[in-house]
């Protein structure tokens, strides 16, 4: 992921206790927040849907894992073509063993393996699926990295126009 100059679409700070007392919230805030993206994009229906889609999918991971206190943030950010989400989660110990899981299975390149394996196993689904589906199907970079020991901040760098129809 290049530092590149991103400006910001929108930016929302909330208490893990709002956020985690409704699972609805996830969807709620990604359609609100797909909308905002979506603003001059070429086909902004198509790209709200997708990126709608995506942020759900990180809102949901976060809802699973995260620590019982403290506030999630997130940015949407711009550059180019490239769209940026920017999440701050708190952490316990199991939520960040868990985001380190997801982070080393992503360095080893193989998401699409990783997915497929994931999607046929039986017993209960591997919640980093959510990760590898956005790597694959949505070309998403993502990079998870532990902050001051009770976080990890995730970015996601999303180039939705040019995902396939």
């Amino acid at each position: 992921m290049a530092d590149a100059q991103f400006e910001d679409i929108i930016r929302l700070d909330m208490p893990v206790g709002l956020f985690a007392a409704n699972w609805s919230n996830c969807d709620r805030i990604a359609t609100y927040v797909a909308r905002m993206a979506s603003i001059g994009r070429q086909d902004p229906p198509r790209y709200s849907n997708l990126f709608s889609s995506v942020l759900n999918e990180l809102l949901e991971i976060i809802f699973c894992y995260r620590a019982p206190d403290g506030a999630v943030a997130f940015a949407v950010q711009r550059h180019g073509t490239t769209d940026r989400i920017a999440l701050s989660v708190p952490c316990d110990p199991s939520a960040e063993a868990f985001y380190a899981a997801a982070r080393d299975s992503l360095k080893s390149g193989d998401s699409a393996t990783l997915m497929d394996k994931a999607l046929l196993a039986e017993g209960e689904l591997d919640r980093r699926l959510g990760f590898w589906e956005l790597a694959v199907e949505y070309g998403a970079e993502i990079a998870i990295t532990p902050v001051d020991g009770n976080a990890m901040h995730l970015i996601v760098d999303l180039k939705l126009e040019a995902v396939a129809s």
